[in-house]
């Protein structure tokens, strides 16, 4: 490679540049446009937009945007519609998110991540006023590979202040080196001010002395000195002398004297003038005047006081000396330039003014040049960080990159461990290394990461536990091919990429036609520190341990598994108590953890993704005995690239049916994934946003009426195996009638028996775009009275801006009456904050919006206790996606009001003991919920989660871009929660009765003799009522004959003698008789049911359902003994029914 070409390379890799030459007699700007563009690391992206036009502008009035067209795309990938005021003269900074403090101390917006501001420096972005483009950077259609010619990837671009308008016509040829100046990766000293000179009049700017070389190693045939002008500009009236600061023996008077006269000529087309005067070593002025009246070898100086004599000149224009450091040596300008002046000891034999052009008449204008000639060709030089490059007649740059020689295998070469470090990022990004080693990974091509891992051969390491041995090259289909074992030379650029140390811009890769093997390094998990794995970034590793897949959400799109030891990750707070305990295993939790990849960057790869057991799924829990494979960073994550094939076991087997719960109905919870009749469609299509209770809401779910139909037939498949008596969803549509949950139920009619499910039309409640429902089987229970709706409107403490409303519905089993209220709940989700209403996260494991749900909760429990479906009934079940985890302050909340959390009795606690619903970031926990309050509790048989879907890869759902060999129209993956399923086995009329005994014995002991003889009689009817034969046998809910009731009706007559004489029992007594009457409903009711069911008299039916209803209006008359006796005709008429 020629000096010349490793020159322009540097120039392209990482320069630090800047130009300042002013334009003459420029236009006012009309128009806003582009005035820097900063593509640092990581997210260390900004885009400048500068106002030059005399008046401030309005973006949002004015309709600007600014669009994002990914690797030169023709379409817009990106847009983002600007607002705020840009003030005349000033600039409005739009920074990513994720930037750096500097970065976004000058942010006037900050992006949020994959918006606009997340560019490559292959992407094209566009500045719109009310849709025309008024600035463009890069090209249309266009992809240039990694970057823009001129920059664009891993610098920083400020736009020349002799630009005063944007570039219109985005489909033009870019090349950014034509109208903007190159800065070093991460530059931001430019940032939030900018400087165009566009309202020049009269002739040309001033020119400047803008770089010369005075001597350099061997015999100075390259020095020279550069003026820097107007572009095509003639600048004869002006005059460059070289002025003597050095005494001799032979003529002590020289200091002062003229040694030569160069008059300037016109500028190029860069607006350079060069001349190659050999100009004297040592202590010497330049200067730079208007108007030269004098001649070579004037003394201008004769009494050597240091100040002219005379001047033979109009004025000078600019002025530079250097002085080697003699005692009697002389200067002439107030810019001197000495040994020590950078802190270097040396004489500087050149400098430059960086930025170019900066003139402030001052030493810190100007940086040293390579002494050694780099940048001249046949000069190779000697390159140090912060000198300049000699550059006669072009941008002047400071070296930011340290160049290895160019060698052969077997040469000297750096150390990866040093390019490494010791920190998580490499102080020598930037610099071009040349490096040996052996190939431990290969992932080349496009179907790999595009390159291949190299580590340290064993006898060149380090002994420094600190810093990796191995480091990634990114060849880019470089085109050597490479084989893991062989020893290979590579040379390239160092850079961070993600968080990862890599060597890119590679220019050589040689083949030293040997191999090697090595040593394994070892990683045993969990680790002190995360940070630990930096010290193994790039080698080849072992883990020795079981690893158990923790999360697979996008194994089926990256091809990625979270792996981690001793068992799955439990989420914190489902295990600990929000704050301390549960950031410690938090903290536990990071250190126990890796992910697992596939060494490929290919997104949905076909057929199938990889580590599917037995070609179906990978189930969370599932093992993996130990992992052979290089260890890599992306995107916040250390990640293993396998090179010998993992072997994973199942050990979480799929549960072949929902978990037997017993009792004789199931109540279920399942959060169904946006279930949607009212397709999303894509955003500027006019059938978007037509969703929600006043369809001006966008859409969720299926795209298509092809992802419907298998999100359908997913939960179809789910719902008609779950067989729940009663199930409440979360996630459906809002819609203002209730068309998608009588779609779902018809769709499970039709896969069941027709009439199986009906539902609660309750139409739409809230205001959000999804909402809760209810469906259930209507031969084993049937609703009672209205459902009822908790929101703002009802308690004001509960924010239904945030949570979505609850919905309640009591119930009666058709087999025995019994009723139980349930209340379907979908709080405040933690993905987005309360902030703005004074509930952030707070850092103590329970996310965003936790006060939120914890009102909405304890106002949830008060409603509750308020029975607000009036079904006299005190059984309540509290179900649905809390949006909170078991430990969390909402659950606790709802425990401390006397309900038990069911999972927590019946499963046990954390991943382990099967109480999980849900997998979000690699850790398990319970959101949905099964909590009974105290009289429900004691009828609930059993509760359990149906492990579905959080083991499952999210690859198995319904969506299209999944690999269509995952899809099946089964329950697996038919949503991201598990469904929460509980078993009741409610109390018969019989068992009230019999409770009804103990009850009344209690209130024996102190009482006085009238309300002991008036409890024992009651005591005696009730025993009686309990006679097996008016029972039907086996049965708590069917009798033989109406003398059940005739015994109720004496016992209730004692006891209505008791509460009426206001003994310390009367309360207790009038309790007896609310479970008494209560009983006699339920064998009236059951008798009813039956006659229903068996296609009774209808004349006979209506009449018994008359007396039911004549016995309630008695219960809240008080009249308890008529109301049983209207039981009794009920019951009576019912069993005529089927006679």
């Amino acid at each position: 490679m020629t000096t010349l070409a490793l020159v322009a390379m540097i120039a392209a890799l990482l320069p630090a540049l800047v130009i300042a030459a002013t334009p003459a007699g420029a236009e006012t700007p009309t128009e806003l446009f582009i005035s820097e563009y900063i593509e640092g690391g990581s997210f260390n992206k900004a885009i400048e937009i500068y106002n030059g036009t005399g008046g401030p502008i309005d973006l949002l009035a004015d309709t600007y945007t600014l669009e994002l067209y990914s690797n030169g795309s023709n379409t817009v990938s990106k847009s983002l519609a600007l607002s705020g005021t840009i003030a005349d003269g000033d600039v409005y900074v739009l920074a990513h998110e994720q930037a750096n403090a500097a970065i976004l101390a000058q942010a006037d917006y900050a992006d949020s991540p994959n918006n606009v501001i997340n560019f490559n420096g292959d992407d094209g972005v566009v500045l719109r006023k009310g849709g025309a483009i008024v600035d463009a950077f890069g090209q249309f259609d266009e992809d240039p590979g990694s970057q823009w010619p001129g920059g664009g990837q891993n610098g920083t671009l400020v736009r020349k202040a002799t630009v005063c308008a944007g570039d219109t016509d985005f489909t033009d040829a870019f090349d950014a080196s034509v109208e903007w100046n190159l800065f070093a990766q991460d530059t931001v000293t430019e940032l939030g001010t900018h400087t165009a000179d566009c309202n020049g009049v009269g002739g040309p700017a001033d020119p400047v002395i803008n770089e010369f070389v005075a001597n350099h190693t061997g015999s100075d045939t390259e020095a020279f000195v550069e003026i820097l002008g107007d572009p095509t500009t003639d600048y004869s009236a002006f005059t460059v002398l070289e002025i003597e600061g050095e005494p001799t023996s032979s003529n002590p008077g020289q200091p002062g004297t003229i040694d030569a006269v160069l008059t300037v000529g016109t500028t190029d087309a860069g607006g350079y003038w060069l001349n190659d005067e050999d100009m004297e070593n040592g202590t010497l002025t330049i200067l730079l005047v208007e108007n030269f009246s004098g001649s070579k070898g004037d003394d201008l100086d004769s009494n050597e006081d240091g100040t002219f004599d005379g001047t033979p000149w109009d004025r000078i224009v600019d002025a530079v000396a250097v002085s080697d450091g003699g005692g009697s040596d002389l200067t002439y300008a107030a810019t001197v330039l000495a040994p020590f002046f950078d802190s270097a000891p040396f004489t500087p034999g050149g400098a430059s003014r960086i930025p170019n052009g900066t003139d402030t008449d001052a030493v810190a204008d100007w940086v040293r040049n390579d002494f050694s000639g780099f940048g001249f060709a046949g000069f190779p030089g000697s390159p140090a960080l912060g000198e300049a490059v000699n550059t006669p007649g072009a941008v002047n740059a400071t070296i930011t990159v340290i160049t290895d020689p160019i060698g052969v295998c077997g040469d000297p070469a750096t150390l990866i461990h040093d390019i490494q470090g010791t920190d998580l990022a490499s102080t020598d990004v930037g610099n071009i290394r040349e490096i040996e080693g052996v190939v431990v990974g290969d992932f080349q091509g496009t179907t790999g990461l595009g390159g291949f891992n190299l580590q340290e051969e064993t006898g060149d390491q380090d002994l420094n536990p600190l810093s990796s041995e191995g480091i990634f090259v990114f060849d880019d289909t470089f085109g050597v091919d490479v084989s893991p074992g062989q020893i290979v030379r590579v040379r390239g650029s160092v850079a961070e990429f993600n968080g990862l140390t890599e060597i890119n811009n590679v220019e050589a890769v040689l083949d030293c036609n040997q191999t090697a093997g090595l040593t394994l390094a070892t990683v045993t998990l969990p680790v002190a520190d995360v940070e630990d794995l930096e010290a193994f970034e790039g080698m080849l590793v072992n883990i020795p341990q079981t690893l158990y897949v923790s999360g697979n959400f996008t194994q089926a799109r990256f091809g990625e598994v979270d792996l981690s030891v001793d068992r799955p990750l439990d989420n914190p707070t489902n295990v600990a108590a929000p704050g301390a305990a549960a950031n410690a295993v938090a903290d536990l939790n990071a250190r126990s953890r890796i992910q697992l990849d596939d060494g490929s960057t290919v997104q949905n790869p076909l057929p199938l993704p990889p580590y599917l057991v037995d070609g179906t799924t990978l189930r969370t829990g599932d093992t993996l005995d130990e992992v052979t494979a290089v260890l890599g960073y992306s995107f916040g994550a250390y990640e293993l690239h396998p090179t010998v094939a993992p072997v994973f076991e199942r050990e979480n087997v799929r549960p072949t049916g929902p978990p037997d719960v017993g009792g004789s109905l199931t109540v279920a919870a399942y959060n169904v994934l946006n279930y949607f009749t009212t397709l999303d469609y894509p955003s500027g299509d006019p059938r978007d946003n037509m969703c929600g209770p006043s369809q001006n809401q966008g859409c969720r779910g299926a795209d298509s009426a092809f992802e419907f139909d298998r999100q359908r037939a997913k939960l179809v498949a789910a719902i008609s195996k779950l067989d729940a008596d009663v199930v409440g969803l979360m996630e459906i549509e809002n819609h203002p009638g209730d068309v998608p949950t009588a779609d779902l139920v018809a769709g499970l009619n039709a896969a069941m028996t027709p009439g199986t499910y009906d539902y609660i039309a309750t139409g739409a409640i809230g205001t959000d775009a999804i909402r809760q429902a209810i469906i259930y089987k209507p031969a084993s229970v049937a609703p009672v009275g209205s459902f009822a709706v908790l929101d703002s409107s009802v308690d004001p403490t509960f924010n239904d801006d945030k949570n979505r409303p609850v919905l309640a519905q009591t119930f009666e089993s058709t087999a025995t009456a019994a009723r139980f209220t349930v209340a379907v709940n979908h709080l405040k989700s933690k993905g987005s904050d309360c902030d703005s209403i004074g509930d952030p996260d707070i850092g103590d494991g329970q996310g965003n919006c936790n006060q939120t749900r914890t009102t909405a909760a304890a106002a949830l429990v008060n409603w509750l206790a308020g029975d607000p479906t009036g079904s006299g009934d005190d059984d309540v079940l509290i179900i649905g996606d809390l949006n909170a985890y078991a430990e969390e302050d909402p659950v606790t909340t709802i425990e401390a009001a006397g309900y038990e959390d069911l999972i927590e009795t019946f499963v046990g606690s954390g991943y382990s003991a099967g109480a999980y619903s849900f997998n979000f970031r690699s850790e398990s926990g319970y959101l949905d919920h099964g909590l009974a309050n105290a009289s429900m509790a004691e009828q609930v048989t059993d509760a359990d989660f149906w492990h579905v879907n959080a083991d499952e890869p999210s690859g198995l759902d319904y969506n299209s871009f999944n690999q269509p060999g995952l899809y099946q129209p089964d329950e697996f993956r038919s949503s991201d929660h598990d469904p929460v399923v509980i078993g009741l086995e409610l109390y018969t009329a019989k068992d009230l009765k019999t409770q009804a005994l103990p009850a009344l014995a209690a209130l024996l002991p102190g009482a006085d003799k009238a309300t002991k003889r008036r409890v024992n009689n009651a005591i005696a009817r009730v025993g009686d009522s309990l006679n097996e034969d008016w029972w039907v046998e086996g049965s708590g809910s069917e009798i033989t004959t109406h003398k059940v009731f005739d015994q109720e009706r004496r016992a209730i007559v004692q006891l209505e003698l008791v509460v009426a004489s206001g003994v310390d029992q009367a309360a207790a007594a009038q309790a007896v008789i609310d479970e008494l009457v209560e009983a006699d409903r339920m064998l009236a009711q059951v008798a009813i049911y039956a006659a229903i069911a068996g296609d009774g008299d209808p004349f006979y039916i209506a009449a018994a359902l008359d007396y039911v209803a004549m016995a309630a209006a008695d219960i809240a008359a008080g009249l308890y003994n008529e109301a049983v006796n209207n039981y009794k005709e009920a019951w009576k008429l019912a069993i005529e029914a089927l006679e």
